[in-house]
C-alpha cells in the first residue's frame, strides 16, 4: 500500500507542495488544485492504486510534508483521514477519474458539499466521526451499489445520493431525523431501504423516481411525507403509512403504477392535489376519520379504482374525486354529517351508493347527472333532500323515502327517467315542484300515513300498503 501522510496542509481551493519534500524519490509530483496531475515513485511498492491520505486543515502554513510508506493490506482502495471538512479538492487529488473500487472516510466530522460527486466508487465506509453529508456529497456517484448511514451521522442533505444509479440498498442509521430533498432521487436500482424510527419527515422527492424499489416501510416516528416523496416509483406495490403521518403532501405517491393498496391511518389531516395520480393499480381507498383537508384530483388517472370509502365529510368530494369517475364505481358516506353538495355531481359512471347510518340531508346537487346510479338507500338518519340532489339520475329505477324525510325540495328527483317506483316508509313529507316526473309511475306508502293526498300530483298511482 502506498501510504501517503500529508501533515499541516493549509486549504484554500487550491494546494500547492513547496519546499524539496521529495527529495531522494525520482519522477515524483504532487499538485493538488483543480485539474491534479499526479505521478508516483517508481517501483513495484508505489504501483498499487491504494492510496491514505491524511490531512488536517487549518494550519496558518505550509508545512512541508511527510511521506512514508507502508505495505500494510488496505480495506479499502482509498482512505481519507482527516479532521474538519472534506472537500472536493482533496478527494479530486486522490481519486480524479480513476475507477476506485472502495473508498474509507475517517477523521473527518464533514462531508463537504459535491465532495466526491461523479466519482467512480463502489463503496463508501464512513467511521463514527463523520456527522454531516453536505448537499450533492455522492452525487452522480453511479457505480455505488450498497450503502450504510452509520447512527453517528446527524445529517444528511439534499441531493446527497442523488442519481446513484447502481445502488441496491440504504440502511439509514438512528441519528437521522429528516431524509432531506432529492436525497435518493433518480437511484433507479434501488430495492431495499431501511428507515429508523428517529426520521420525522420524509422530504420532497426524497425518492422520486427509485422505480425499481418494490415495497416501503415507513416508521411510526414519520409526521410527514412530502411532496413527490415517491414520486414515479413504478415498482412500489406494497407502503405501509404509520398512525403518526399527520400530511401526505401534493404528488407524493404520482406515478405509482404497481401500487395495488395502501391504508391512509387515522392520523392524517391533510391529503395533497393529485397526491396518488395514475396509481393505476389502485382499486379501493379509504378516507379517514380525521382529514380536514384534501387537495384537488387527489386521485386522477387511478383508472382501477371502483371503490371509496370516506369517513369524513370532505367539503370538496367533487374536485377530489371527480376525475377518479370509473366503470363501475362505488361510494360509501359512512360519517354523522350532510352528504357534500355536489359531491358526486357529473359521476356518470357511479353505479352505488351507500350512506351510512349518520348522515343527516343529502345536499343540493349531491348526485345531479350520476347517469349510471341503479340503486341507493337513504338511511333513517335523513332529514331532508335538497334541490337537484338526484336530478338526472336515468337508472335510477326506484327507491325508498325513510320516515325520518321532512322535506323533498323541487326537482330533487327530476328528470330520473326510469324512477318508477318510489315507497314512503312514514308520513308524506313536503314535496317541491318537477319531481317524480316519469309517466306511469307508482307512489307506495303504509297505512295511516298523512298528506298522502298530495301524492296524486306527482305520480300516476298511488298504492296503500296494509303492513
Amino acid at each position: 500500500m502506498f501510504k501517503l501522510n500529508l501533515n499541516n496542509l493549509l486549504y484554500y481551493k487550491m494546494f500547492k507542495f513547496t519546499n524539496n519534500a521529495t527529495s531522494g524519490f525520482s519522477n515524483t509530483s504532487l499538485k493538488i488544485n483543480k485539474g491534479l496531475k499526479k505521478s508516483y515513485p517508481n517501483g513495484n511498492r508505489f504501483q498499487s492504486r491504494v492510496h491514505n491520505f491524511n490531512i488536517r486543515n487549518n494550519i496558518p502554513e505550509i508545512l512541508t510534508p511527510q511521506i512514508s510508506v507502508s505495505d500494510t493490506p488496505p480495506s479499502c482502495d482509498y482512505t481519507f483521514n482527516g479532521v474538519g471538512t472534506l472537500v472536493y479538492e482533496i478527494v479530486n487529488v486522490a481519486i480524479g477519474s480513476d475507477s476506485a473500487q472502495s473508498v474509507c472516510i475517517q477523521g473527518y466530522s464533514n462531508i463537504d458539499e459535491n465532495a466526491f460527486i461523479e466519482m467512480k466508487i463502489t463503496s463508501v465506509t464512513f467511521s463514527d466521526s463523520v456527522i454531516n453529508i453536505y448537499e450533492g456529497a455522492f452525487q452522480g456517484c453511479y457505480n455505488l451499489t450498497s450503502l450504510i448511514i452509520p447512527n453517528t451521522i446527524l445529517t444528511i442533505y439534499s441531493y446527497a445520493f442523488q442519481g446513484c444509479t447502481s445502488l441496491t440498498s440504504v440502511t439509514i442509521g438512528t441519528g437521522i431525523q429528516i431524509i432531506n430533498s432529492y436525497t435518493f432521487e433518480g437511484c433507479t436500482f434501488l430495492t431495499s431501504v431501511t428507515i429508523p424510527n428517529s426520521v420525522t419527515s420524509i422530504g420532497v422527492a426524497a425518492f422520486q423516481a427509485c422505480s425499481t424499489l418494490p415495497s416501503i416501510t415507513i416508521p411510526n416516528s414519520v409526521t410527514s411525507i412530502g411532496t413527490w416523496a415517491f414520486n414515479s416509483c413504478h415498482a412500489l406495490s406494497s407502503i405501509i403509512i404509520p398512525n403518526s403521518v399527520i400530511s401526505i403532501s401534493n404528488q407524493a405517491f404520482l406515478y405509482c403504477y404497481s401500487l395495488a393498496s395502501i391504508t391512509i391511518p387515522n392520523s392524517v389531516t391533510s391529503i395533497g392535489n393529485n397526491a396518488f395520480e395514475s396509481c393505476t393499480a389502485l382499486t379501493s381507498i379509504t378516507i379517514p376519520i380525521n382529514v380536514t383537508s384534501m387537495g384537488t384530483n387527489v386521485f386522477q388517472g387511478c383508472s382501477a379504482l371502483i371503490n371509496i370509502v370516506t369517513n369524513v365529510y370532505i367539503s370538496n368530494f367533487n374536485a377530489a374525486f371527480l376525475t377518479s369517475n370509473n366503470v363501475g364505481l362505488s361510494i360509501t358516506f359512512n360519517y354523522i354529517g350532510p352528504i357534500p353538495q355536489g359531491c358526486c355531481n357529473g359521476f356518470n359512471n357511479l353505479e352505488s351508493v351507500i350512506l351510512g347510518n349518520g348522515i343527516s340531508s343529502i345536499s343540493n346537487n349531491a348526485f345531479q347527472s350520476c347517469s349510471a346510479l341503479t340503486s341507493i338507500i337513504i338511511p333513517n338518519s335523513v332529514v331532508s333532500i335538497d334541490t337537484y340532489a338526484f336530478q338526472g339520475c336515468n337508472s335510477l329505477t326506484s327507491i325508498i323515502i325513510p320516515s325520518s324525510v321532512l322535506s323533498i325540495s323541487s326537482e330533487a328527483f327530476y328528470n330520473c327517467t326510469a324512477l318508477t317506483s318510489v315507497t314512503f316508509n312514514g308520513n308524506i313529507p313536503p314535496i317541491g315542484y318537477n319531481n317524480f316526473n316519469t309517466p306511469g309511475n307508482t307512489a307506495y306508502y303504509y297505512k295511516g300515513a298523512t298528506n298522502v293526498n298530495i301524492l296524486s300530483s306527482f305520480f300516476t298511482y298511488v298504492v296503500e300498503i296494509n303492513s
